[in-house]
């Protein structure tokens, strides 16, 4: 969400719900009011604390799918609604499994990414491959936006959660990086075990055993675990050691999932060996018109004239020349393609 979107989401639940209704709906997602909100604060400021962390965190998408569920002829939700059409949760779920889905929360047009789509999928029906790296080309090509299909499938699948770290955005420890993929998962990080005189291996495995631990709770919650970044800062020798521990973890149950985005370090065979592996390629045009094709048919229940599918396509390269010459600094990044092809999908939807 960008901040007006925060602000008016915020005042959206105040327009909709009492502080005890807002502390009940957040149990509908297994999370507390008091974790993300300044007790000394109005119930307006708490609400624009409470969607920030939900936004930051990458939960937020859930936020305002059970708000919508509780709420969905109250005037302010419905305002926002308006106001934010990307943010309806009615128009993001068109098949029959959310990683089909062609825009995920906030409007965002996914584009492509069938071995990505195909590996979620199967992770999450448990089919015994239960980590995911994800590479490419030096290039932002997007990498990193694959946490928005993650966040969108943990979102509409039941019981599910996401915990996502970006390893470039601070300088990580391996007690650090736990603590911080445990707020993600909503742990008490005070039973973190201590390292005394362990060796450092010994106590990645201590730390990865308290994260993953073999006797699943009674909430069996699937877990999305997302590491990105590793572009601008190299994790030393004992992250990468924990990080191994935990995959080797992950590949031995059924609750978690770990994905390993931009990740070129080596991992146990016992991992390497079964895990999937996507390589991403920048976006052909060839994918940007069957993208437009399926918005097309998806609004209209048909598929499009030729001659209409080829305007739409000219439209997005037209649109995404422009972007170009207007961030230069982004001409390979992926997000001025896709902001193209959001545009396009906005004129098909106006008719």
């Amino acid at each position: 969400m960008t901040g007006p979107e925060i602000v008016q989401f915020a005042g959206a639940l105040n327009g909709g719900f009492t502080v005890h209704e807002v502390t009940t709906l957040l149990l509908r997602l297994s999370r507390k009011f008091t974790d993300y909100t300044t007790a000394n604060l109005t119930f307006p400021e708490q609400l624009e604390e409470l969607v920030g962390a939900a936004n930051s965190q990458g939960w937020v998408g859930p936020l305002v799918s059970v708000a919508v569920q509780e709420r969905p002829s109250n005037a302010a939700i419905k305002d926002f609604l308006i106001t934010y059409p990307g943010w309806d949760p009615a128009t993001h779920s068109p098949f029959s499994h959310p990683c089909d889905a062609l825009r995920v929360f906030g409007g965002k047009s996914f584009i492509g990414r069938a071995d990505l789509r195909k590996f979620l999928k199967r992770m999450s029906v448990g089919d015994g491959r239960n980590v995911l790296l994800v590479t490419g080309e030096r290039r932002k090509i997007g990498k990193t936006y694959s946490k928005e299909l993650v966040t969108f499938l943990s979102a509409n699948q039941p019981r599910s959660g996401l915990a996502y770290v970006d390893l470039d955005n601070d300088n990580y420890d391996p007690p650090k990086l736990i603590i911080d993929i445990a707020k993600g998962m909503r742990l008490d990080v005070t039973g973190l075990p201590s390292r005394g005189e362990q060796q450092a291996s010994r106590w990645n495995q201590e730390l990865s055993k308290w994260l993953i631990p073999e006797i699943l709770s009674a909430q069996r919650i699937m877990w999305w675990i997302v590491l990105d970044g590793f572009r601008q800062k190299i994790p030393s020798e004992e992250v990468q050691d924990l990080i191994a521990q935990i995959a080797q973890r992950v590949q031995s149950t059924q609750d978690y999932k770990l994905i390993l985005v931009d990740y070129t370090y080596s991992l146990p065979v016992a991992v390497s060996g079964f895990m999937f592996r996507e390589k991403i390629t920048p976006i052909q045009k060839g994918e940007v018109e069957q993208f437009l094709k399926q918005v097309h048919q998806q609004i209209y229940g048909s598929v499009p004239a030729q001659e209409k599918l080829s305007e739409y396509v000219m439209g997005v390269y037209e649109k995404l020349a422009e972007y170009t010459q207007q961030h230069p600094e982004m001409a390979e990044n992926q997000l001025l393609l896709n902001m193209a092809v959001s545009d396009a999908v906005e004129i098909i939807r106006e008719g």
